[in-house]
């Protein structure tokens, strides 16, 4: 039986030939690579360092990003907002709050505005946690 489709033509993709490929400078490549590395060694110790302290990632974020609103005008963050801003669901943003407030890191409390908003913000402990972190993991 024969078919009723058109034959499709393909083209095939250029070929690179090694006359027409840039040569490559191993002496730029070097110091992006020492970066990288760098970068990478920075991070493991990132992640050994919130291993050790059993901080999830989520818990890290939130730290952080409530420490930005504490040196700003808003000192506390909506719930909602916080869980949209470090990108986790609003029930696991309630279970990253539940372990911040049982290490003493940060209080919860209605919003006087909108019954329906619960906002956290850092205890003075957590404040200082969030400062000490940063000064072990940045240098």
């Amino acid at each position: 039986m024969k078919s009723t489709m058109p034959a499709t033509s393909r083209k095939a993709a250029p070929s690179r030939s090694s006359a027409s490929a840039s040569p490559v400078d191993d002496s730029a490549a070097a110091p992006s690579q020492f970066a990288s590395a760098a970068m990478v060694e920075r991070l493991d110790d990132l992640f050994s360092t919130l291993r050790s302290r059993k901080i999830s990632m989520s818990t890290y974020q939130a730290i952080l990003k409530l420490s930005i609103a504490a040196r700003t005008e808003r000192n506390s963050l909506p719930l909602s907002h916080l869980a949209d801003k470090i990108g986790i669901t609003t029930t696991a943003i309630t279970t990253v709050a539940d372990g911040l407030e049982k290490m003493g890191l940060a209080k919860r409390r209605q919003d006087p505005n909108d019954r329906r908003s619960i906002l956290i913000s850092l205890t003075p402990k957590g404040a200082a946690f969030a400062d000490k972190f940063s000064m072990e993991v940045c240098g």
